[in-house]
């Protein structure tokens, strides 16, 4: 996560970033990213995005991931977990955009 995505997470909860870095993230080489002891993400119930308006580039940028585009077979995993992906609610991207 990058100073800004902690300073925009750190805003919607209304701490400080050095608290909410503490709080909520660790370092691996070098490389701050959110804890996430028993789950994919601390800010998801269930399938929802609960800092949604907030979310890192990373989150935003989910499910057009290299690894989840790579086959029909990954592509199909993520929409039968994501309720976003697979729908038709926005504009069609090519797999070459």
């Amino acid at each position: 996560m990058t100073i800004a995505e902690r300073r925009r997470l750190a805003a919607h909860f209304k701490l400080r970033t050095s608290v909410f870095t503490r709080r909520y993230c660790s370092r691996t080489n070098g490389f701050w990213h959110l804890r996430h002891p028993t789950q994919n993400c601390l800010f998801l119930d269930g399938a929802r995005c609960t800092v949604y308006a907030a979310r890192p580039v990373q989150c935003q940028t989910f499910p057009f991931w290299k690894n989840v585009v790579a086959t029909p077979e990954a592509w199909e995993a993520v929409t039968r977990k994501c309720p976003g992906a697979g729908t038709a609610s926005g504009r069609l991207f090519t797999l070459e955009e």
